[in-house]
């Protein structure tokens, strides 16, 4: 399946706000074998966002919207999508009872723009918010799946983490058994290895494994030059996790082969702590 994400708000087009949630998404659809095709920012307004979702509608399985879910006047999402897909606006009465409990908890009296939020797209299954009040929403349309998401990353990431993943790993094994009469072992997981290099020029690097990047799904290499490095990153797509895993080992062993003098970590290790390991383990200090 392949999905799209849409970043709802002015504030990151205006840049008064980084968009994190777009990177934490598509690692995590990443990591559930889901393919991210497109992403896009659109300001607060119902005609543009809209289209935006009509044009991604069309091209993708999933579209996850973020932002927009707040009691604000300009927080428009809930009306646009319950507009686009042809639903009214009714009374949630679970969402009602979630808000009224969270402010309770925090012993503060319910805002009365607050109430705007219980408002949900008749029909359409809700994801509760467990850290803030702005329900997610989980809607089938055409054989497709919106989903909207807040756009707090602490509200966000435990959603996506806790409901939205594995209702899509879910609606995806559903979808290849409806789709094929024997079982389907396609592709499923999505894992990645990064392979830390200093000292040589990414042009270096690039002519050592050139035949490597030239390589097709569902293995590949990329190469990416930062300050004082140059990383290759593999990734493979397998039915399952040893699967992937050993793909990965293959060509991790080619390149350690033809760069082994270079390399310096992998994955989340940096050149600082690499130097520190290698001084500690050898009783030295720099002063």
């Amino acid at each position: 399946m392949t999905a799209e994400i849409i970043s709802i708000g002015t504030e990151l087009l205006l840049g008064h706000i980084i968009n994190t949630n777009t990177a934490f998404l598509s690692q995590k659809l990443a990591e559930a074998g889901i393919d991210v095709y497109y992403t896009s920012v659109v300001g607060d307004n119902p005609e543009r966002i809209t289209s935006s979702i009509r044009q991604a509608i069309g091209r993708s399985d999933i579209v996850i919207t973020t932002g927009g879910l707040g009691p604000t006047v300009d927080d428009v999402t809930i009306e646009t999508v319950a507009a686009l897909i042809g639903k009214k606006l009714v009374l949630n009465k679970m969402v009602l009872k979630c808000l009224r409990d969270y402010f309770k908890f925090k012993k503060i009296k319910m805002p009365e723009a607050t109430l705007r939020q219980a408002y949900t797209p008749e029909g359409v299954k809700c994801v509760r918010n467990k850290v803030g009040t702005a329900p997610g929403l989980l809607i089938n349309w055409k054989d497709k799946v919106i989903i909207c998401l807040p756009g707090p990353p602490r509200e966000l990431e435990p959603m996506v983490v806790d409901d939205i993943v594995p209702y899509l790993m879910s609606r995806d094994r559903y979808v290849r058994r409806a789709h094929f009469s024997a079982p389907y072992h396609g592709p499923s997981t999505l894992r990645n290895r990064t392979i830390k290099i200093t000292g040589l020029a990414e042009s270096m690097v690039n002519k050592a494994v050139k035949d490597l990047l030239e390589l097709k799904p569902p293995t590949t290499v990329g190469i990416y030059a930062k300050l004082d490095e140059v990383n290759l990153r593999i990734m493979a797509k397998a039915g399952d996790e040893k699967s992937a895993a050993k793909a990965i080992g293959k060509i991790e062993t080619k390149i350690r082969s033809r760069l082994k003098d270079y390399i310096f970590g992998y994955d989340d290790e940096t050149l600082e702590g690499s130097v520190g390991a290698i001084l500690t383990a050898r009783k030295k200090t720099i002063a």
